[in-house]
């Protein structure tokens, strides 16, 4: 009860300790993922796949990988978890016991998510002997593995992603706000794919029917995060960072990987698979009838930035986020993402100023 989480004044979730509450049992210490990190895994096994099912393939970020991997935990009668949108659009982790409900948390949400009810609910169900399936941030799931380290016999598959970094749920808000301009959003896609899986658009859907949607590099959300300006602190000096793993199963996205089989090269979008652990490898070789894949060799991740380095800092962010309460959503990002004169100047002398303080450390 000592410990609760509150925002900070970006929108970003932190634990916020009562210490008129805190008995010293040292519970949330043992829980932390910087703390106590599970232990971590070399990758045994990479693949390029996409799911023969098409309208898994299509309706999913990449090539519908986590689709299949989920269809079969509820097949054995388990519970998946992952992260969807809650009645306002904010991103939660959300509850599925039943296939035609992946709908719900399938597809990337480049935001902080917040993770703990779901989180709850999934040792609520390992406590009775449910098989879970747990999708998130690698340092969620290190915390809800630590969370249920005193499960017997806990049944528990997890799947992480090649991260680089989350964005503040305040700044999301905001810029739902404005792109909605009163009107009630029905659906939102960050990998909207209908002109392209590598042209993909960031798509938001209206309850007149209309939609909002624009390529990536011209949404001022996602521009943002493509700067690393939008993503949280601690993203930028994340422990797990690298190919050693935390999770049974690791995702991304095949962007550069050129597999021989042509099967794979449709255009619609391919998925990278990280095999991290023997079960983890159990349950991908028993949905590999459900997939088109192809063995990479391991040195293909050498190439994937976000696996060997975490996200740079962008100097700019704390004008940013100082910047967001007072700022419309367009001009704040045109302010410093945008390309006029003077924004590129602006991040021009920000970064030597960075550049010459890390100089003196």
């Amino acid at each position: 009860n000592a410990l609760t989480l509150g925002n900070d004044n970006c929108g970003f979730v932190h634990p916020v300790l009562n210490s008129s509450l805190c008995c010293d049992c040292k519970s949330c210490e043992n829980v932390c993922p910087l703390i106590n990190s599970s232990e971590k895994n070399l990758v045994k096994k990479v693949f390029a796949v996409r799911a023969v099912d098409s309208f898994l393939e299509e309706n999913s970020s990449s090539g519908g990988a986590f689709s299949v991997l989920a269809q079969r935990v509820l097949s054995l009668g388990g519970v998946v978890y992952g992260a969807g949108y809650d009645e306002l659009f904010n991103v939660c982790h959300k509850r599925v016991t039943e296939a035609e409900d992946l709908k719900y948390i399938r597809g990337s949400k480049y935001v902080q998510s917040d993770f703990l009810v779901g989180a709850k609910e999934a040792l609520a169900d390992l406590k009775e002997g449910k098989t879970v399936l747990f999708c998130g941030t690698p340092c969620q799931v290190v915390a809800l593995k630590n969370m249920s380290l005193n499960i017997k016999k806990a049944k528990l598959y997890t799947i992480d992603f090649i991260c680089h970094g989350v964005a503040s749920p305040m700044l999301f808000e905001k810029y739902r706000n404005f792109i909605s301009a009163g009107k009630k959003i029905t659906d939102i896609s960050f990998r909207d794919k209908t002109e392209d899986w590598r042209k993909y658009s960031m798509k938001i859907t209206f309850d007149d029917g209309t939609a909002y949607r624009k390529r990536v590099i011209f949404d001022p959300y996602m521009t943002a995060y493509a700067q690393n300006i939008s993503i949280r602190s601690s993203c930028n000096n994340c422990f797990f960072t690298g190919v050693d793993r935390v999770s049974d199963i690791t995702l991304g996205d095949a962007w550069t990987e050129k597999p021989q089989n042509q099967e794979l090269c449709n255009g619609k979008g391919v998925s990278l698979v990280l095999v991290n652990t023997e079960q983890g490898n159990t349950l991908f070789e028993d949905v590999k009838d459900n997939l088109i894949s192809e063995e990479l060799p391991n040195d293909t991740l050498d190439n994937i930035k976000p696996l060997q380095i975490p996200t740079k800092v962008n100097p700019l962010k704390g004008k940013y986020y100082r910047d967001m309460k007072k700022l419309e959503f367009d001009k704040l990002t045109a302010k410093y993402c945008g390309s006029s004169v003077d924004a590129k100047i602006r991040r021009f002398i920000a970064k030597k100023t960075f550049r010459w303080r890390q100089s003196f450390e």
